[in-house]
């Protein structure tokens, strides 16, 4: 009978199955660290949204900051483009002077500045403005609203923000002065325009 060879196949190596079980482990690792990562980002969100606040801003502290903050953000709205804006109804400048006096009046709440009523004149005033389209003492009205609001704002910077805008104020009252109440608003339009404009850049500081 022929003998029939049988040959043992050779055991094959483990080698690549360890390597393998290795970049597995590394695999399963690195997706643990990252939802790990993701774990402690949701913790954070959820202490944020799980916040409670004190008696003292639940009595009312947030709104009030919500609302000068929105009362900055109309005014800033409004005097966003002032090209052509100005006429004889004086519309654009009784409704520029407003806005502005409630986000001073809004700032003052929020902050605790007495403003000693400075901007309910300057509402008076822009009221005024808007009664007789032809009468001539506009642009003196504008000025006094204009100077009884910057120095609110003044007052405003020094008592709650340290001063931080105190260039920024002077640039204001110069721009204020600069209105000339015995000339014709029409005849003026750029300097009032830049009152207005300077005005945005001191609630840019107070915001």
């Amino acid at each position: 009978m022929a003998n029939i060879r049988i040959e043992e196949k050779e055991s094959s190596s483990i080698l690549p199955w360890i390597l393998g079980l290795l970049l597995l482990a590394l695999l399963i690792w690195g997706a643990l660290e990252l939802f790990g990562d993701d774990d402690d980002i949701d913790d954070v969100v959820t202490t944020e949204e799980e916040y409670v606040p004190t008696e003292e801003v639940a009595a009312g502290i947030d709104d009030v900051d919500y609302a000068y903050r929105n009362a900055i953000v109309a005014y800033m709205d409004y005097t966003n483009d002032m090209t052509g804006e100005m006429g004889l109804d004086h519309e654009f400048s009784h409704n520029a002077l407003t806005l502005l006096a409630d986000a001073t009046d809004a700032i003052a709440d929020g902050r605790n500045v007495d403003l000693t009523d400075n901007t309910g004149r300057a509402r008076e005033l822009a009221n005024e403005i808007t009664k007789d389209p032809m009468a001539t003492n506009h642009a003196d009205m504008i000025r006094e609203a204009a100077m009884n609001i910057t120095e609110s704002l003044g007052r405003i910077d020094t008592d709650a923000y340290e001063g931080v805008a105190g260039a920024d104020i002077d640039m204001l009252r110069n721009e204020a002065m600069a209105i000339n109440g015995k000339t014709l608003t029409l005849n003026q339009k750029e300097d009032v325009r830049t009152f207005f404009g300077a005005a945005r850049n001191v609630l840019s500081k107070l915001n």
